[in-house]
């Protein structure tokens, strides 16, 4: 089945996630940022399931959820309170619906997918990025497992490797860190071609031949393999996904196509059968005329 979907922000709905930043933690009450803290997760829960809510009734059925849900879920001063939380059976009144709208979009063929920030770097040289990465890919698992998600590809992951030209030296880090993930997380964790230096579908997938790629369109016109057309390179990520329809992402340049800024919206879509998420700054926006069928795709 091909979905159309966005990223996290939903712009007609009017209500944006919230968050607090560290500075503020660290200088107030621990009762006051406790206090703060509830109310920010329980809004941007409340929020999560009326963006759900509005994809189902505007047929939209690959969504992106936000990263940025539960602040410092992965830090070492603050994270207690990710962990209380989550645990906490009385939270339910706030996560049981979220859950049930969660059900109904996965039994109507919705998908959800995450993408952590990009200092997530599990191949990094250096070995406080590289735990650090660990903690807040765990942290995704978790939230993924709370709101009752599958553990496997029907909900990616999607990471960077991100280690520029020295990519090859940073291998036997990246197996490593692999090995130290749970369940929860390397059940669903794909890596995505990048827009400039090593990792290409290619390369991606002669180091990790066993973990999904997600084909970004607008990455492999900046940065394509050598010799590979954009057909045989979405053959090949698309291969790399066993018993689950891969995802590719789709945007356009700002100002022109080799322009790494994302544009407003897109002019048209790729002709394929897999699912795209659309990373557009108009965000659901960008994608309703396609879903409507008024809009032609790509030829």
């Amino acid at each position: 089945m091909h979905r159309i979907g966005y990223c996290c922000i939903n712009l007609t709905i009017g209500e944006k996630f919230r968050t607090m930043t560290l500075a503020w933690a660290n200088r107030n009450k621990r009762e006051d940022v406790e206090a703060k803290w509830r109310e920010i997760v329980e809004h941007n829960f409340t929020l999560l399931y009326k963006i759900i809510n509005w994809n189902i009734q505007n047929n939209i059925w690959l969504y992106r959820i936000s990263s940025d849900l539960v602040p410092f879920a992965d830090h070492e001063e603050w994270g207690y309170l990710w962990e209380d939380w989550r645990n906490n059976i009385k939270n339910y009144g706030v996560l049981g619906p979220v859950r049930k709208m969660v059900q109904e979009y996965l039994e109507r063929r919705g998908r959800f997918t995450i993408h952590p920030g990009q200092f997530v770097s599990i191949g990094s040289a250096n070995e406080d990025t590289r735990n650090n990465s660990i903690k807040n890919l765990e942290y995704h698992g978790q939230l993924l497992d709370l709101i009752g998600l599958p553990q496997n590809y029907s909900c990616p992951i999607n990471i960077h490797l991100s280690n520029g030209k020295s990519a090859e030296k940073i291998v036997d880090d990246v197996y490593n860190s692999l090995s130290r993930l749970s369940p929860s997380v390397i059940n669903r964790l794909v890596f995505e071609n990048e827009q400039a230096n090593y990792w290409t579908p290619k390369n991606i997938n002669t180091h990790f031949p066993n973990t999904p790629i997600t084909f970004d369109y607008h990455h492999y016109n900046l940065n394509p393999d050598k010799d590979v057309s954009v057909q045989d390179a979405v053959q090949l990520a698309a291969s790399t996904w066993p018993n689950n329809d891969p995802v590719q992402h789709y945007s356009e340049g700002r100002k022109s196509t080799t322009d790494p800024a994302h544009s407003d919206y897109v002019d048209a879509m790729p002709v394929t059968p897999y699912d795209v998420e659309v990373e557009a700054k108009m965000k659901e926006k960008s994608i309703l005329l396609f879903i409507s069928g008024k809009t032609l795709y790509a030829t």
